[in-house]
């Protein structure tokens, strides 16, 4: 079958090895960094080098391999009836055929190579990012002709291996180190902080401010956000080797530099696999003081094994103006930390060393062109004592800007958790994610036996304060502990478990400022329901936009079983202080005991109509009972603490719900003596025409049961899923 041939030889370096680039078809600037890989190779090792070109053609004979590999299962017939793409006959023999590829998907690019196996005695190739749940089998199966697979993902090694049955290796991106150091000409270091690529919002805003202020230079893309999620910034570069140069002339004149694991705002995309990102080996290559959230993992702490090789911050800062200061006070250790990145990275982490671990492979010697490059590096690394500048040298003068006086924020974020390390890191990054920043945020550990303690003891910014109980006493008495613990004139209740929309603070903010009388006030919440499989049910909002601006004792009151903490509940400090607090003795329904209290004693709130906060709600079970007895149980407490008001003509309506409620609760446990006892009070107030019954078919046991056994729930779910999938 006959094909074009517009794959071409770009560079005949007349070495004896084969370089396979995908720099014609591929040219998101992330993929530089391996185009400079091939660019040293070709440099030291004479590299020929083949581009391949023509991604229609290239694109139409995968899918004709693909679709006859399904349906066959034979890979070398669909190697024989899939269209050629477009090709280089290779001319003459090789010692080695290296293809460097981006990800797994450009593999098939090995089929603008015919018989490149029978020209090159060994085969090894570079797949520099391979993540599991991405790993397409029918090519995977093209590896099986290489002799060695090299990846640069450490937790995809074994995986690969096992699918190809070839040997792999786990090999770490590196850097160009001669182009990136800035050693020996030492340039200024003008750029105070260089942030690229993915970046917190919230540490992104922080450096926006001290700019705005004029308190440092900060360099940052801004390209819009891409991908579906809108978290990574990426563009297409025109020539790799000169973004490559810009971006090393850009780091050799940065103060600190911003480096994080791979995908550090993707946790669902990595899950929990942390990977090392080119960041590190560039910013150290360069010099850079490297802050950031470094990967937890034995070989980067093995390839970057001297002290203060990244300075952990934590990926959302909003105080990160304040930590730049504090490391600004130690020039002495700042100048120590660029020398070592500086001299380790030209030791260890130029291409170099990359390209003598796949020659050592095979056995292949080093070439002339290697060993100077070595020496080189070796030049770079033995500089003497007095060629390395002192920090003061290296930095422009900067305005010392007088401290500001301490004052006390607007909100204090307070967070109870017990046993939730999976949410509550979640609930924290909501407030992080705040376009408000006039807040701290208190949290208080109610006895955890998880990993919660280990995930609080990371929260190092002076805007958090973390306490921890020894012992469980409850959310009333947690919540408590934070209030007693504030500094804001107002409290914002935020569950573990719960996240705060990023506009939600600055609403607060906006009604508060509107209307200075207010006491408390509440907003939407936007519930989710999920199923015992975390598969949403269905989504509901609140709709507060029928109830008066303010509301006041009996007005307030109507609305106390419809709200909850879980509603950004929000009170100033004042108040809760008069009020009492949480009643520590109430293990649930605090919130409803509060609630009523703030009606009796007339305090003034008001309901902000906007969703403020995202709510998951778990599916109930059968094996809840327990729970919902002592619930129920706990209302009937509260209803006794307050029977005088609530025994109030005015108040009727308001105590038959609850009671309802109550009468719901023990439905739900089956405990149909205290649920008459709850109908009997009812008869007595005139409220059976309230739909008990229907009550009763909703919540009782065995017709929950029976919902069960019709697949109740995965009705309810199909139906929301074709709901979202209705435009608009």
């Amino acid at each position: 079958m006959t094909a074009s041939t517009r794959a071409t030889l770009a560079e005949a370096g007349g070495g004896d090895v084969l370089l396979l680039s995908m720099r014609r078809l591929a040219d998101l600037v992330a993929y530089s960094m391996a185009y400079e890989f091939e660019d040293v190779l070709g440099e030291v090792a004479g590299a020929d080098r083949i581009e391949a070109d023509d991604f229609p053609a290239l694109q139409r004979s995968r899918r004709a391999y693909k679709l006859t590999r399904y349906l066959s299962g034979s890979r070398h017939l669909a190697r024989a009836l899939a269209p050629l793409p477009s090709n280089v006959p290779l001319q003459r023999d090789y010692e080695l055929f290296l293809p460097i590829f981006n990800n797994t998907h450009e593999l098939y690019t090995l089929a603008s190579i015919p018989g490149w196996r029978k020209r090159c005695r060994y085969a090894a190739c570079f797949i520099t990012e391979v993540w599991l749940h991405l790993l397409p089998r029918y090519l995977l199966e093209m590896l099986c002709d290489f002799d060695h697979i090299f990846i640069g993902a450490y937790h995809s090694v074994a995986e690969v291996g096992r699918i190809t049955g070839r040997p792999c290796s786990y090999l770490t991106p590196a850097a160009d180190v001669l182009r990136f150091s800035p050693a020996p000409q030492f340039p200024q270091r003008t750029i105070d902080v260089y942030n690229i690529g993915r970046r917190s919002p919230v540490t992104h805003r922080a450096l926006l401010r001290a700019a705005q202020a004029r308190e440092l230079f900060y360099c940052y893309d801004t390209v819009a956000a891409s991908g579906v999620d809108q978290k990574q910034r990426t563009f297409r570069v025109q020539n790799a080797s000169e973004h490559r140069q810009m971006l090393a002339s850009m780091l050799q004149r940065s103060r600190y530099f911003f480096a994080n694991r791979a995908r550090v705002n993707e946790p669902t995309y990595t899950q929990g696999r942390d990977e090392i990102a080119a960041r590190f080996y560039e910013g150290a290559a360069a010099g850079a003081v490297m802050i950031g959230e470094a990967p937890r993992m034995d070989c980067f702490a093995q390839q970057f094994d001297w002290p203060d090789a990244v300075i952990h911050v934590p990926f959302d800062s909003p105080d990160i103006a304040a930590i730049l200061a504090r490391l600004d006070e130690d020039p002495a250790r700042l100048a120590r930390i660029r020398r070592n990145n500086m001299v380790n990275a030209a030791l260890r982490h130029d291409w170099l060393y990359r390209i003598r671990t796949v020659f050592d492979t095979f056995g292949l010697p080093a070439t002339p062109a290697m060993l100077a490059r070595q020496q080189r590096l070796q030049a770079l690394a033995s500089l003497p004592e007095d060629a390395w500048p002192a920090e003061a040298a290296l930095n422009r003068p900067r305005p010392r800007t007088p401290p500001r006086p301490p004052r006390s924020p607007t909100f204090s974020v307070v967070v109870p958790t017990h046993n939730r390390a999976a949410t509550v890191a979640r609930a924290l990054r909501s407030v992080a994610a705040q376009s408000c920043d006039d807040f701290e945020v208190i949290v208080v550990d109610d006895g955890s036996s998880d990993a919660s303690a280990a995930f609080l003891a990371t929260l190092r910014q002076p805007r958090y304060t973390v306490f921890r109980n020894e012992h469980c006493q409850g959310v009333a008495a947690a919540r408590n502990r934070g209030v007693a613990a504030a500094s804001g004139e107002w409290i914002v209740f935020l569950d573990d478990d719960d996240e705060l929309r990023p506009e939600a603070l600055a609403l607060l903010q906006r009604r508060i400022a509107a209307d200075p009388a207010l006491d408390f006030l509440w907003g939407c919440r936007v519930m989710h329901e999920i199923d015992s499989a975390g598969r949403a049910i269905a989504r509901r909002e609140d709709d507060w936009n029928q109830i008066a601006h303010t509301v006041q004792g009996t007005s307030f009151l109507e609305l106390v079983l419809q709200i909850a903490t879980s509603s950004a509940f929000t009170i100033r400090r004042s108040v809760l202080q008069a009020v009492g607090g949480f009643d520590e003795g109430l293990r649930r329904s605090e919130d409803r005991d509060l609630f009523i209290a703030l009606a009796q004693q007339g305090f003034r709130g008001g309901a902000i109509v906007q969703p403020l906060i995202d709510v998951e709600e778990r599916a109930a079970s059968l094996s809840r009972g327990a729970s919902d007895l002592v619930g129920a149980e706990i209302d009937l407490r509260v209803i006794d603490k307050h029977r005088d008001y609530l025994n109030r003509p005015e108040h009727q309506a308001f105590l038959t719900s609850y009671l309802v409620a109550v009468y719901i609760g023990y439905l739900k446990t089956g405990n149909r003596v205290a649920a008459r006892r709850i109908r009997r009070e009812l008869r007595q107030h005139g409220a059976l025409a309230r739909g008990l019954t229907r009550q009763y078919l909703r919540h009782a046991p065995e017709f929950r049961a029976l919902k069960t056994l019709l697949r109740y729930d995965t009705l309810r779910r199909l139906a929301h899923r074709a709901a979202s999938a209705q435009p608009g």
